[in-house]
């Protein structure tokens, strides 16, 4: 099978998260201690406590950088969509580290009286982690925008990049701390700091220049609310050559109409050919593509994602379930022949109406011709002479007669939270493994 790549590894992720937020954070608090000298029966007192916080703050806000730099290495074994969710709740973590440290070292400052330069770095670094959090969190769980009007989502992420200040101000803070006296903790905090945010640098400033050009060539109604934009490569950039059906990648368009921060989409073409997307317009940003010219410049970073069957050993069954505009990375697998001859595909498919069944009509003809099983279910109209007059998304009974042994084959969701989970809890119900589940977190 072509362009094969290992899927998700349980054992690669732990250890990945393992050394950046256990091991790294205290490793770096017991070198404190050890280079301190300081003795195991004082740690409880405040202006320890308040170092151990300060410690493992710094060790796991450096870390977030690394995490949100889509490196490589990383993305091999952790999926993007679960590397956003970490993100999201190492910064929850990341919150409670700064408060104890930051109330901790104010009290201690109102006892013995003195603002140092260095504890002004900090307090400065405290004050844009306080004002961003919340930002953050607007970013991390997708909120839609307001009608009209810039998109907040657009500008919450130019904001989002000012974490790179109190980074460095954080590295500066670390290093005027007094306890960091000597030369291995002054290395040690100096190449942890350095090499994360020079990750995030990277992320920003290297890798937008390095990613695949392509231009806009043509835009197509597939339904009132739902476009496919197709994509001409300009070179066989590794990023189009190694792409595998299923996965996503971060398209940036070169336009004001819709603003040039880059957004997620699964490439909803097979492997091999110039990339397409479809996309329903939800949000100020997807309904302001459908205003984007052909001929506008594109920049495509990825692939990413291990939602794929390709990960699957060759004649293993594979089991899709949709919700809605979720069928875009099936609508890739599905039609790539590669995938086709090695897995027997089952498809279930939850729509709105009879008109939303045009997003994926090519489909319809695999199915018609036999080479895949698809069951179609409608939740709010279905055309007339519907088998099962019954609306609503796939029951488990439905599920369970459409395969012989559920519990034997991987299935695949994608579509809104609310779907995945119901669709997860059922498959469990019937007896499916939890390994043999995969979801992708679907935002708009």
């Amino acid at each position: 099978m072509k362009n094969e790549k290992k899927g998700f590894s349980a054992g690669g992720s732990t250890t990945i998260l393992l050394i950046l937020y256990l091991v790294l954070p205290l490793g770096f608090t017991s070198l404190y201690f050890i280079g301190n000298m300081y003795s195991p029966l004082a740690l409880f007192e405040s202006y320890n406590l308040s170092m151990i916080a300060g410690t493992l703050a710094y060790m796991v806000f450096m870390s977030q950088f690394v995490i949100s730099s889509r490196m490589r290495f990383i993305e091999r074994v952790i999926p993007q969509d679960r590397l956003l969710s970490l993100h999201g709740l190492t910064g929850m973590i990341l919150a409670g580290l700064v408060l104890v440290h930051f109330i901790m070292k104010y009290v201690l400052v109102l006892r013995y009286g003195g603002v140092t330069l260095q504890s002004a770095f900090g307090a400065l670094a405290v004050f844009i982690y306080a004002v961003l959090a919340p930002l953050a969190i607007l970013v991390l769980r997708g909120r839609k925008p307001r009608k009209g009007g810039s998109p907040p989502y657009e500008k919450n992420r130019k904001r989002h990049n000012l974490f790179a200040l109190a980074g460095l101000l954080v590295v500066v803070h670390v290093l005027l701390a007094s306890s960091t006296w000597s030369w291995p903790l002054k290395i040690t905090t100096l190449a942890w700091g350095l090499f994360s945010l020079g990750t995030y640098v990277r992320h920003k400033m290297i890798r937008p220049r390095r990613a695949a050009s392509l231009v806009l060539f043509d835009v197509s109604p597939l339904a009132s609310d739902v476009h496919q934009y197709r994509f001409k490569s300009e070179s066989d950039h590794r990023a189009l050559t190694e792409r595998v059906s299923g996965q996503f990648g971060y398209f940036s368009f070169e336009s004001e109409v819709c603003g040039t921060e880059s957004h997620p989409f699964t490439v909803a073409a097979p492997a091999g050919g110039d990339p397409e997307i479809v996309v329903r317009s939800d949000g100020d940003f997807t309904r302001g593509l459908t205003g984007v010219p052909v001929g506008t410049p594109v920049r495509f970073d990825g692939p990413y994602g291990h939602f794929t069957p390709a990960s699957l050993r060759e004649g293993a069954p594979a089991a899709f379930i949709a919700g809605g505009i979720g069928i875009t990375p099936f609508l890739s697998a599905v039609m790539d022949e590669d995938v086709r001859r090695a897995h027997p595909i089952t498809l279930h498919w939850s729509i709105r109406s009879p008109e939303d069944e045009s997003v994926a009509a090519p489909l319809r003809e695999l199915a018609d011709s036999g080479e895949i099983s698809m069951k179609v279910v409608y939740t709010r109209s279905a055309p007339e002479g519907h088998v099962t007059g019954r609306l609503g998304r796939a029951s488990l009974e439905e599920i369970r007669q459409s395969v012989a042994s559920p519990e034997d084959l991987t299935w695949f969701i994608c579509g809104p939270s609310e779907f995945t989970s119901a669709m997860k809890d059922d498959l469990l119900a019937m007896g499916v493994k939890r390994r043999r589940i995969r979801s992708e977190r679907f935002s708009w």
